[in-house]
């Protein structure tokens, strides 16, 4: 079993609620070349936030229902980068990546 530290991502709403959430769940692409990268189809209009240097955080849509949160983690032209598959409230049950858009 691997242990990992409990990581944490914070938003504040609109209204001037802060949602605290423990991120429980990531997956992590390295490269085009990875298949489950939404880069695997190459470079485009939609992918070119991937190609970026790392830090840089993104959402997008698929399936035209789920929202996906993506921080970029290579260096210039790599396309790597950490999906945030899963987050719990600290202090409730669990939500949906959705809840904790950035924009």
């Amino acid at each position: 079993m691997k242990l990992f530290k409990v990581k944490s991502l914070c938003r504040k709403f609109d209204d001037g609620v802060v949602g605290r959430f423990a991120i429980t769940e990531v997956e992590a692409y390295w490269e085009p070349k990875d298949l489950v990268s939404h880069a695997s189809k190459g470079r485009t209009k939609r992918t070119e936030v991937i190609y970026h240097s790392g830090g840089v955080v993104y959402v997008y849509l698929i399936y035209g229902m789920y929202w996906l949160l993506n921080f970029v983690t290579g260096t210039e032209e790599e396309a790597s980068a950490v999906l945030i598959r899963e987050v719990e409230d600290i202090s409730g049950p669990g939500i949906k990546t959705g809840q904790i858009i950035l924009w």
